[in-house]
């Protein structure tokens, strides 16, 4: 009994015992754990500034220690962090103003892609290029010989309502075989005029057949500048994209040339392993790289556009472009876009003007069967003599000639010539049928390859804003030794593949924007 009630008292004393052992145990792990903290955090600031120095590195300010207290959500965290002033880093290349290269608007893009240096002598325009194309470019040059020869033709149909005038001089000698003989001899100096009265619209029909034809070619001439204007403008396109991956390509190499300093910087002063270095190196190899690639693309759109305008190369190399790819064009509704093509295409009309003169030409031969009424008249001094009587005086003489002429049988070249007329206006329907259906086709492409490009841009402007802050998180854990050199490169990569993404969205839409109004044949108003 007393055995059991002293086991039973030693039990509780010991439980006591243990109880205020570990209240007290569980003060100190606390204590200490909180200090061994302070010391690590004072340790990581001697070593950042130490490498800081030595790497020539701009010190940043740390993120106090209350805005990473665990009771806060990551979310909250991450707003509280961008909104500091300080984020922003003393030499970060990512926020340069692109809107000194754009139209002069500013936009809220401005940040997320770098901008180029402008100086207003170098900088080419699209309206330049398509100048210079209008009076140089071979393709137009040989369209407009098209309808300067046209235009000839008509010409010679509407020479025939003028009349024709001659002035004939004759002289004639002869000898009479008689006994003897007596030679003799006439002088003739004849004024000519002669008319066609009237012909039952033959004249009519060639008229309006030729000139319908230079209606057609004068279409064709505008197809043709509209289709080159698209060229163009893809080409100017292009070299916008080209110098803006170039920049991107080049903020990428400075931000892994800084990576590396800053994991030199960090090896020296012995706060990272020779593997971050490594690292950095690597990923400044493959950013060099990736910018070699696009410097070689940026030369080639340079030749791309100089071929569209029919520039030297010479004219469009070292020299910057309007930021287009910024401006938001008037789009019309699609039903809209389908009438306009339909009604002003000059591909779609000129067909038209080719059907009409095709069946004008298959009237005129018809018309060939009518009769023709022509009148002539002439005046003139004649004088018949014998050459033994050389001063006979000169006489007055005059004519007028009215002259009907009825075709008997032309039905054999008539009719062949009217139904081949016939044939091809309806090789002219078919084809006007089919290019409709073309740029259909390329308005629906369009249309949809736009709102694909909207939701891209839209996406993508939020994956630039994610990546920015991403990017200065990651920088600002790695200067403060939290973090290893493999999550920086993520981010900066990150970073670099979202401005890429950004840029490719906005190029997609330009173009479709530009495939559009091709396919309506207009030229982008607000180019």
């Amino acid at each position: 009994m007393n055995s059991h009630l002293g086991k039973t008292i030693l039990g509780l004393c010991l439980m006591i015992a243990m109880s205020v052992g570990l209240c007290s145990a569980e003060d100190k792990p606390v204590k200490w754990v909180t200090a061994s903290n302070k010391m690590m955090q004072e340790v990581i600031n001697k070593r950042v500034k130490q490498f800081e120095q030595e790497a020539g590195v701009k010190p940043v300010k740390q993120i106090p220690e209350t805005q990473v207290e665990h009771s806060k959500k990551p979310d909250v965290i991450a707003d509280e962090v961008l909104n500091k002033k300080d984020m922003a880093l003393p030499d970060d290349p990512i926020i340069v103003n692109a809107g000194e290269v754009s139209s002069g608007q500013s936009t809220q893009y401005e940040k997320f892609i770098p901008g180029f240096p402008l100086s207003e002598e170098k900088v080419i325009t699209l309206d330049e290029c398509l100048k210079f194309a209008f009076d140089h470019n071979p393709d137009i040059l040989t369209k407009r010989a098209v309808v300067a020869q046209q235009e000839t033709k008509l010409r010679q149909v509407l020479s025939q309502y003028d009349p024709t005038l001659s002035l004939e001089l004759s002289q004639t000698n002869s000898m009479n075989r008689t006994t003897p003989y007596k030679p003799a001899g006439s002088t003739q100096s004849l004024f000519n005029i002669s008319q066609t009265l009237y012909d039952w619209d033959q004249r009519r029909q060639q008229y309006v057949a030729t000139k319908e034809s230079l209606e057609a070619v004068t279409l064709q001439l505008n197809a043709a500048w509209i289709d080159t204007a698209f060229s163009i403008t893809k080409a100017y396109y292009d070299l916008i994209y080209y110098q803006w991956l170039v920049a991107i390509e080049k903020d990428d190499v400075d931000k892994a040339q800084n990576n590396l300093d800053v994991s030199k910087g960090f090896y020296r002063s012995g706060a990272k392993s020779k593997i971050d270095v490594t690292q950095a190196e690597i990923e400044l190899n493959q950013s060099q790289i990736d910018l070699e690639n696009a410097e070689n693309n940026y030369r080639d759109s340079v030749y791309g556009l100089a071929k569209a305008t029919g520039m030297d190369k010479s004219m469009v190399e070292n020299r910057v472009t309007r930021n287009l790819l910024l401006v938001n064009s008037t789009i019309p509704q699609r039903d809209d876009a389908v009438r306009i093509m339909e009604k002003t295409h000059p591909a779609v009309i000129n067909y038209m003007a080719f059907i009409r003169s095709s069946l004008s030409f298959a009237k005129a031969y018809e018309y060939q069967r009518h009769p023709t009424l022509a009148g002539q008249a002439y005046y003139g001094l004649e004088k018949n003599t014998q050459l033994d009587m050389p001063n006979m005086p000169f006489g007055d003489t005059w004519q007028v000639n009215v002259t009907l002429s009825f075709p008997i049988f032309r039905e054999s070249v008539v009719y062949p010539k009217a139904d081949e007329q016939r044939a091809i206006a309806e090789q002219y329907k078919g084809q006007m049928k089919s290019t409709i259906l073309k740029y259909l086709d390329q308005i629906d492409s369009a249309y949809t390859d736009m709102f694909f490009s909207r939701n891209r841009e839209r996406i993508a402007d939020r994956e630039v804003k994610t990546a920015l802050l991403n990017y200065k998180l990651a920088y600002k854990r790695y200067k403060m030794g939290v973090s290893t050199i493999i999550e920086l490169n993520y981010a900066r990569d990150y970073l670099n593949q979202a401005r890429k993404h950004y840029l490719s969205a906005l190029y997609s839409r330009k173009n479709a924007e530009a495939s559009l109004f091709n396919a309506i044949g207009q030229i982008d108003p607000q180019k």
